[in-house]
C-alpha cells in the first residue's frame, strides 16, 4: 500500500497555528486528496491478512479533494471563527518555517511539498482507498475536530 498525504499532516500543529488566526502555506490552489490515518490503517491491516493483496500496489488517497483555502474554511466551521488561509511564495513560506525554529532541512521538505502540491502532485481521484475499505473515506472535518479537542 502506498499511502498518500494524511489529513493529520495538517492537523498536528493546528492548535498552535490558530494563535495568529490564520493558516499559511504555499499551495496556491493545488488540490489535495488527503486521507485520515485511520482509513489507511484499516486497509493496511486488512491487506496484511489477505493473501490476495500480495504483490499489488495501491495508491491510497481520500475521496474528496480540498485546497488549503477549503481546509481553512473547515477549520473556521469547527472553531466558529474566521480562519483565513494566507498563501505565500515558496521562499517566504520556507523563511517563516525557519523563524518558527524548525530544522532547515525539514523546512525545505515542507516548502517543496507545498510547491509540488500546487502542481497537483497530491491529486488522486482513483477512489482506491474507499473501494478497499468498503465505504467513503472520512471527511477532513473529523481530524480537524479531533485535533482541536485536546
Amino acid at each position: 500500500m502506498r499511502n498518500g498525504w494524511h489529513t493529520e499532516n495538517y492537523t498536528r500543529s493546528l492548535a498552535r497555528s490558530l494563535a495568529p488566526r490564520a493558516l499559511i502555506g504555499a499551495w496556491v490552489s493545488g488540490k489535495i486528496f488527503s486521507a485520515a490515518r485511520a482509513d489507511d490503517a484499516k486497509v493496511i491491516a486488512t491487506a496484511a491478512l489477505d493473501v490476495s493483496h500480495a504483490g499489488m500496489v495501491n495508491a491510497l488517497a481520500g475521496d474528496t479533494a480540498h485546497t488549503m483555502a477549503k481546509f481553512a474554511a473547515n477549520v473556521s466551521n469547527v472553531v466558529r471563527k474566521s480562519v483565513p488561509y494566507n498563501d505565500l511564495s515558496q521562499d517566504s513560506y520556507h523563511d517563516i518555517l525557519v523563524s518558527f525554529g524548525l530544522p532547515q532541512s525539514f523546512t525545505f521538505v515542507l516548502a517543496d511539498s507545498n510547491a509540488q502540491a500546487k502542481d497537483s502532485a497530491l491529486f488522486d481521484d482513483s477512489h482506491t482507498l474507499s473501494r478497499l475499505i468498503g465505504r467513503p473515506t472520512s471527511p477532513i472535518s473529523g481530524p480537524i475536530s479531533d485535533a482541536l479537542k485536546g
